[in-house]
């Protein structure tokens, strides 16, 4: 039981990519897959201008926070896509801890993914 949780929990740290499915990201509660795709196109923008300064998980938590205003989103909309994004589910470890254990730039591209795939989403919410 022990070792399933652990795969579970961490399985998302040793894969290149991740398969998703547009219904996990409807927690995130955006009008549209496309607005999604979207604010996580912008994050990752973001994220790639301050790879430099995010050197702990609390320079993460500090500046997913700070990138609510900007993006025009919920702390719920942002955190779930991010949640969604960089891990593939919307249950997963503590988002900031995961975010720090895949590293930023690996983050970066899984933003970037996500966005791409839900960008291809032709199915209204």
């Amino acid at each position: 039981r022990a070792e399933k949780e652990v795969t579970f929990w961490s399985s998302f740290l040793f894969k290149n990519s991740l398969s998703y499915h547009y219904s996990t990201f409807d927690k995130a509660k955006c009008e549209t897959y496309q607005k999604a795709a979207e604010i996580l196109k912008k994050f990752s923008k973001r994220l790639s201008d301050h790879v430099e300064s995010l050197t702990s998980v609390e320079a993460i938590q500090k500046f997913v926070v700070e990138s609510i205003e900007p993006l025009g989103v919920t702390s719920q909309q942002l955190h779930m896509l991010l949640r969604v994004a960089i891990t593939g589910s919307s249950e997963s470890l503590p988002l900031y801890d995961s975010m720090y254990l895949l590293g930023v730039y690996r983050c970066i591209t899984r933003c970037e993914e996500a966005s791409g795939y839900l960008n291809t989403v032709r199915i209204k919410k």
